[in-house]
């Protein structure tokens, strides 16, 4: 670098020399000889690694095409730049490329090693003021770490309530599973289940909820299983069901479903004429069932057959007064039933027969008499003639005259029989008022007839109501009234009040 310099000086001096140059040349070698003699403080290096024409060449050489005559003739012309402008920027004259600031070849400048050292660092990347990264770059970095903090609080938020809503169902499970296990205030109603021969646990555990007795087959399953109980059922036919109740709980379920042992078998007469709580205090005297669970499965039961699902609903008048739905359907005779059976197994027996004696035959007989009557109605007209005639032979002159006031509302808009407002008296308690419920019944009162069969009728009964007494002497009568005379009931029919109460009062029927 040293012959550099020494060359660049060397012509300067000729240029003196030669050209005569102004006293503005001897100031700039003056300068640079200063500048040389003092050390070079705050030396930056600066490479043009891509090669820019103010590089100096590296054997010192004027670049090709700039003659020497050119720089002469510019030299006195242009105005060298000061040597503030920084360390290494170039100074032209006369087309010649000069450094100032240049460095003592023997003396290494300050932050040359610095300079070194920036070459084999790898470049970093742009930052803002004060060394920071760009704005930009930090905004989007903050973005995407609220983004990241609302993902994780919305996924906490989730678990922690797929945690709760699985142990709120876990919870549920385990209690109800615990009140079907011991048939906590469960219903004590029986019911008769039917258990086929070689039948698993998990098909009798279908079969005792699709019964009533279980609500959890898969819990009932792992009980059984627990304890040593699958393969121990016997099976249970139709002629030796398995009476359960739910409120046996597993234990008692299962005792019973161990058991094969046939149970007793009893006759009950149900004579014609029996009320609903004659018939429930029969079936419990015979050890049948319960007469409470009698009337639970009466309310609470359904019973599908289309004589039951034709009568009046609850939201009907008549249907709210009704004081037991099945009264008038609980055929009367002799039935064979099991010990301990259940209540709706015994209704439905009651049911059966019903339906199979009141057939199409009577159906269509019903519609053949010309009145336009329905099947309820002639069963609750067949309830009063079987309570008020004295035996059968008197039944069809009974239905007469009821007919005959039916059949003229102008004159005889009410029944007034006497068995109507016992019936209902023997069930409610006699209030200071007459309840709706009592009118819905008193035949004295209401227009026609009651809301509901009193009795449970036998055929006969049920017969005459379809096909009235056709006597001459009776045809014409609106009243009647029996008396025993010489120990046998004797039925009396009259045409005028005046002839009934002649007889009421020859008889002494007065109530």
């Amino acid at each position: 670098m040293s012959e550099d310099i020494d060359k660049i000086l060397k012509e300067l001096e000729n240029d003196k020399n030669v050209g005569g140059t102004s006293s503005s040349a001897d100031d700039v070698l003056s300068r640079i000889q200063e500048e040389r003699r003092s050390k070079v403080s705050g030396f930056k290096l600066d490479l043009n690694l891509d090669g820019d024409e103010s590089s100096p060449p590296a054997d010192g050489s004027v670049p090709a095409g700039e003659s020497s005559a050119a720089g002469e003739s510019s030299a006195a012309d242009e105005t060298i730049p000061p040597a503030d402008k920084g360390a290494g920027a170039p100074l032209l004259s006369g087309g010649d490329y000069s450094w100032a600031n240049a460095p003592d070849p023997d003396e290494e400048p300050e932050g040359a090693e610095q300079a070194v050292v920036s070459l084999t660092q790898k470049p970093v990347k742009e930052t803002g003021k004060g060394g920071d990264k760009k704005p930009g770059a930090v905004q989007k970095k903050k973005k995407n770490s609220k983004v990241r903090t609302r993902v994780k609080t919305f996924s906490s938020i989730i678990y922690a309530v797929l945690v709760l809503v699985i142990s709120v169902v876990l919870a549920c499970v385990c209690i109800t599973g615990g009140i079907d296990m011991v048939g906590l205030n469960k219903s004590e109603q029986k019911i008769d289940v039917i258990i086929p021969e070689g039948a698993t646990t998990k098909e009798i555990a279908q079969i005792l909820k699709k019964n009533g007795i279980i609500d959890h087959p898969f819990i009932f399953e792992l009980y059984s299983k627990f304890m040593n109980k699958d393969g121990t059922y016997k099976p249970h036919g139709e002629n030796n069901p398995a009476t359960l109740s739910p409120s046996m709980g597993y234990n008692g379920v299962i005792a019973q479903l161990q058991s094969g042992k046939a149970r007793e078998v009893v006759s009950v007469v149900i004579p014609e004429g029996y009320t609903v709580d004659a018939i429930a205090a029969e079936l419990e005297s015979k050890g049948v069932c319960a007469a409470s669970d009698f009337y639970a499965s009466m309310k609470s039961d359904t019973f599908d057959y289309d004589f039951i699902n034709n009568l009046p609903p609850n939201g009907n008048d008549d249907g709210e007064n009704r004081i037991y739905k099945l009264e008038g359907y609980l055929f009367p005779d002799t039935y064979e039933f099991y010990t301990d059976s259940s209540a709706k197994s015994v209704i439905t027996k009651f049911l059966d027969n019903f339906d199979t004696r009141i057939d199409t035959t009577v159906r269509s007989s019903i519609k053949a008499s010309g009145r336009n009557f329905t099947l309820d109605q002639i069963i609750t007209l067949a309830s009063i003639i079987q309570a008020e005639a004295a035996d059968e032979p008197d039944m069809a002159g009974v239905s007469r005259v009821l007919w005959n006031r039916l059949d003229n509302p102008d004159k005889f808009p009410k029944l007034e029989c006497d068995s109507t407002w016992i019936y209902i008296d023997k069930i409610i308690e006699q209030p200071e008022t007459v309840t709706p419920q009592q009118e819905a019944y008193y035949t004295y009162v209401r227009e026609g007839l009651p809301v509901g069969a009193i009795c449970n009728p036998g055929m006969a009964a049920i017969k005459a109501a379809i096909s009235p007494s056709d006597d001459p002497k009776i045809t014409p009568c609106f009243y009647f009234a029996s008396a025993k005379v010489n120990g046998e009931f004797v039925t009396f029919y009259s045409k005028t009040q005046q002839e009934h109460d002649k007889i009421r009062q020859k008889y002494n029927l007065y109530k």
